[in-house]
């Protein structure tokens, strides 16, 4: 089996494995801690999951470009250094709005130990091994996590008054996994030195590299937010229920930036026009697998909605059929940023997501207050969109890109598979689907958008 298709195993796998454990978890801790306790857990999650990008300043980041470009051990002591410099300041920070924002008692003692885990985090070097492109104890390390998480939530949380230690478990899982990275690390390269030592100049060309990291961990926060002062809980929840099935197709975009990435930072070193021809081969991939699903999505909306939530999301169709296109555009975005970080381009990137983060906020509010649910989802998908083309044309200053050569072709078969989805619309879903997959397939034969030898190829290299 070749080296990409270990990795895209492995991570796909540890995913799932993930995603099963984290339900586990979801399920029982909501029942155990009851509605508010459970709030606060999760808000306990989301300070982590805030205090975490920003402790990282976009340091990963920099760190696979450099492991992945120079192939050289020297940074990890470096950006190790860095990051513990950056969680001081950011556990800090969160401290100080803690005590100010937060009473005396459990629920400030149980935000504090959440924040905590950005000290253990800084020594997960997830982004040195995938720089390596060696994901197999990536996905180790996730499971570990959330394994470790699970295990100690449920044997010592039996009533909301042990809350604590489901911020114990947190900082607990986190320390095992980043001890799993480490030993691993020291195992292979027991010559490299892990000194404290920060370079601010390191810390300093990074920043920029935070803002894209920061924007993606709001995209899917802030509409909730923001529909919960000018709308009602209804309207979050519906957009919540639609978002969840969206984070569920991102599981693809999440495989593909860890592969990408350094595979593209890779090609760089090569040569401009390496780099150049492997995003033009990535777009008119992702246009194949990407643009049926974001039209299936369209068509099975309301199935997909009902089945899993129930007849009391209905409204929540409408909210899919917008937010499934940010699926589809942000794979597109996936493969432009990291040829614009290939490039040496953070302080574009910088730039480019600063702008977008300005319209995000905007065209979200905006469409939240008139049109609450959709048009906080329409906010979401037209600012990912004009920051593509942002992406797109920054980045063809730069390399030689064009829009692949079969998109009119792709559209075509995904125009016919429509057609025969909403003809067949009557028929069982489980039979629908992959009949529409065998007719987009064989149009995009006969239109030759794809032929038997791309098939060929690409079976060749995962093989």
């Amino acid at each position: 089996m070749k080296h990409v298709t270990i990795n895209l195993v492995s991570l796909f796998s540890a995913d799932i494995l993930r995603r099963v454990l984290g339900f586990v978890s979801v399920v029982y801790l909501a029942r155990v801690l009851g509605a508010s306790g459970f709030g606060w857990i999760s808000l306990g999650f989301a300070v982590l999951a805030y205090g975490t990008v920003l402790s990282a300043a976009g340091l990963p980041t920099f760190g696979i470009r450099h492991i992945a470009q120079k192939g050289s051990d020297d940074i990890v002591g470096v950006i190790i250094s860095d990051r513990l410099l950056s969680a001081f300041i950011v556990f800090s920070l969160i401290a100080v709005c803690t005590f100010l924002w937060i009473p005396a008692g459990t629920e400030r003692l149980l935000i504090l130990i959440f924040a905590f885990s950005i000290f253990p985090q800084t020594f997960f070097l997830d982004w040195y091994f995938q720089g390596k492109e060696t994901m197999k104890i990536i996905g180790a390390a996730r499971v570990c996590s959330s394994a470790v998480y699970t295990a100690l939530a449920v044997v010592f949380v039996h009533a909301p008054e042990q809350i604590i230690w489901v911020a114990c478990a947190a900082v607990a899982g986190d320390t095992a996994a980043s001890l799993l990275l480490i030993r691993k690390f020291r195992k292979e390269h027991p010559e490299v030195r892990l000194f404290v030592s920060p370079s601010f100049g390191l810390l300093k060309q990074s920043i920029p590299l935070s803002v894209g990291v920061v924007i993606a961990a709001l995209v899917m926060s802030y509409p909730p937010f923001v529909l919960g002062i000018f709308q009602s809980t209804t309207e979050v929840g519906i957009y919540s229920a639609a978002s969840r099935l969206v984070l569920f197709l991102l599981i693809g975009d999440r495989l593909l930036s860890s592969v990408f990435l350094p595979a593209s930072m890779r090609r760089q070193e090569e040569s401009p026009q390496k780099l150049a021809s492997m995003i033009s081969i990535a777009a008119h991939w992702i246009l194949i697998a990407a643009l049926p699903v974001a039209v299936g999505g369209i068509l099975f909306a309301e199935r997909f909605i009902v089945l899993v939530f129930g007849q009391a999301y209905i409204d929540a169709t409408g909210v899919l059929k917008i937010l499934v296109w940010y699926f589809f555009l942000t794979m597109l975005h996936t493969i432009f940023t990291s040829g614009l970080l290939a490039v040496h381009q953070e302080k574009a990137y910088g730039k480019i997501m600063a702008a977008t983060a300005v319209l995000y906020a905007v065209l979200v509010a905006l469409g939240t207050v008139f049109f609450g649910a959709l048009g906080a989802a329409f906010g979401v998908v037209l600012s990912e969109g004009i920051s593509l083309l942002m992406m797109w044309h920054t980045l063809r200053k730069i390399l030689p890109l064009f829009p692949p050569l079969a998109t009119p072709r792709i559209l075509g078969a995904a125009c016919v598979m429509e057609l025969f989805l909403i003809i067949g619309g009557d028929m069982n879903i489980l039979f629908l689907i992959p009949a529409g997959a065998a007719v987009y397939i064989c149009f995009l034969l006969v239109f030759k958008a794809l032929r038997f030898q791309d098939i060929k190829t690409i079976l060749a290299k995962l093989a």
